[in-house]
């Protein structure tokens, strides 16, 4: 009779354990559900504020960005005021500029090609800075002496993926300027400053076409109304002579004894600054000529 008596009292505790397992198992479903429930809202949540940051982060990028574009030339600004505000030369070959003495390039490419130019040009405006000072120092002391009057100008052009600058320098004791000239070409991509071989190849062109071009453009310049007289047709042996000598030098500064310079102008093609030769009183004198 014991017997019986303990069977189902183990039952009923055997029985008691399946439920409470039963019931614990269906509790941590249940609180495992509200986690997983609660847990992708929350993700959706970070997903669309990084979704807004990273907007944001874009949107300041390209402000940024924006701001932070520079035009690849800009006027010096180590230039003094009062040489701006002097009046010099007002013009010659449209380069110049009218009312200002001095107005020189720095070029904003963050490269060494750059920083070398950068330099040239500092180096001559230091130059006629000086220049300026002494005429001005002689205007002030000596009325009836010619004094000089010096000015710095330039342009740029760009065409294609091709920045020239040029920059005239011009001098004068009388009224007619000496202008010598800074002749630079650069990748405006890259900033790499270009050599008169990168152009022939961007323009497919050869040396000896390019030569023959600008003997052509000098010959119809020597046959214009204002030269036709000055015997310089009789001087283009002696002016492709010049231009064969100069060509391969690379010279960046080109004055009437030295330096021929080739630029891709406004009409996306070539120009030449050399010296030419006339018979009037010998003379010689550099000019800018579109090849045709």
């Amino acid at each position: 009779m014991e017997n019986n008596n303990i069977q189902p009292e183990k039952s009923n505790t055997k029985k008691m354990f399946v439920i409470i397992a039963g019931i614990i198992v269906v509790a941590v479903i249940a609180i495992l559900l509200v986690l997983l429930l609660n847990k992708e809202p929350k993700t959706s949540s970070s997903k669309n504020s990084n979704t807004s940051t990273n907007t944001n982060t874009s949107s300041n990028t390209n402000t940024n960005t924006n701001e932070n574009k520079k035009e690849p030339v800009i006027d010096a600004d180590y230039v003094s005021v009062q040489y701006k505000n002097e009046h010099g030369l007002s013009y010659i070959n449209d380069i110049a500029v009218k009312g200002e003495q001095i107005k020189v390039p720095f070029i904003t490419f963050d490269t060494s090609d750059a920083d070398k130019v950068n330099k040239e040009i500092k180096d001559l405006y230091t130059e006629y800075e000086s220049r300026i000072k002494e005429s001005t120092k002689c205007m002030e002391t000596e009325e009836d002496i010619p004094c000089g009057i010096h000015s710095i100008g330039y342009k740029t052009y760009t065409t294609d993926d091709i920045l020239s600058i040029v920059v005239l320098m011009a001098s004068s004791a009388t009224s007619v300027p000496i202008p010598d000239y800074l002749v630079y070409s650069f990748d405006s991509k890259t900033g790499k400053l270009l050599t008169l071989e990168d152009l022939l190849t961007k323009k497919g062109m050869t040396k000896e076409q390019l030569i023959q071009s600008s003997l052509e453009s000098i010959k119809q310049f020597a046959m214009s109304e204002d030269y036709k007289d000055s015997g310089m047709l009789e001087k283009m042996t002696e002016i492709e002579n010049f231009i064969r000598k100069n060509i391969d030098l690379n010279q960046t500064k080109i004055t009437a004894e030295s330096g021929v310079a080739y630029f891709i102008g406004d009409t996306k093609g070539f120009n030449i600054i050399t010296t030419l030769y006339s018979d009037w009183e010998n003379e010689s004198f550099v000019q800018i000529l579109y090849l045709q």
